[in-house]
């Protein structure tokens, strides 16, 4: 008998997404500019780690796929910070293992250049307020916790493929610009792939200059976890 419970439903567009993906990542190679190939390692990680998230939550384990969630959230900003903040010392600083930034390090360095890239800022802004909640089941506290006694209501257990799905969506959009690569944007155009909302890709040719490097010029589709519409955008 087949599961027709918003969960079960909710899984298989999950599942889509992931697929679409997969698809299309596994026809890239790391690009050769440094900073695009770690980039591209990042992206590649984000995939693995919404298609163990959806996983997880498949098989009832929703402490992990929660868990999971703040190495993804990790994993993109990671992503964000290399392509638009990051100047070359920093990154061969990062490359060489002397810099070692966490995620409230990189939440701080995006919103910091908000007169560069305010949307940018303002979704960092946005993930910095829920960061306590991610940091606390990723390390076993009290939200992680009680829910190990209460258990994870189906709105929880949904919202987390949500987030899941929604932040490999903006790390396709970064996956196309840092391979200037349009058809990976497009995977999500299939609407049964999730709650996220589209955006468009600018290529390469599109970049434009600001300060002492080049930035990529992608619009990203909206992804705060505050549930902002606003489509995030480099500046200009």
């Amino acid at each position: 008998m087949t599961d027709s419970s918003p969960m079960a439903a909710r899984l298989a567009r999950a599942w889509e997404l992931q697929r679409s993906y997969a698809a299309q990542f596994g026809r890239l190679r790391p690009p050769k500019p440094a900073r695009y190939a770690v980039t591209h390692y990042c992206l590649e990680l984000g995939l693995e780690y919404q298609g163990a998230i959806s996983a997880a939550s498949g098989d009832g384990r929703h402490g992990a796929a929660h868990t999971l969630l703040r190495a993804l959230i990790e994993t993109t900003f990671r992503a964000l910070w290399l392509v638009y903040i990051a100047d070359d010392a920093t990154l061969e600083n990062f490359v060489k293992g002397r810099l070692k930034p966490d995620l409230n390090d990189l939440i701080k360095w995006i919103r910091n250049r908000k007169k560069s890239y305010p949307q940018l800022a303002h979704f960092a802004s946005a993930c910095e307020r829920k960061a306590a909640i991610f940091n606390s089941y990723a390390h076993a506290g009290i939200e992680q916790l009680a829910r190990r006694h209460g258990g994870f209501d189906e709105r929880e257990r949904i919202a987390a493929l949500n987030f899941a799905d929604t932040f490999l969506v903006i790390d396709g959009e970064i996956a196309a610009v840092v391979h200037d690569d349009p058809p990976v944007a497009a995977a999500h155009a299939d609407p049964r792939c999730g709650p996220v909302r589209r955006g468009l890709v600018h290529s390469r040719a599109g970049r434009r200059a600001t300060g002492r490097r080049a930035a990529a010029g992608p619009s990203f589709p909206a992804a705060s976890p505050a549930g902002s519409k606003e489509p995030l955008a480099p500046a200009g």
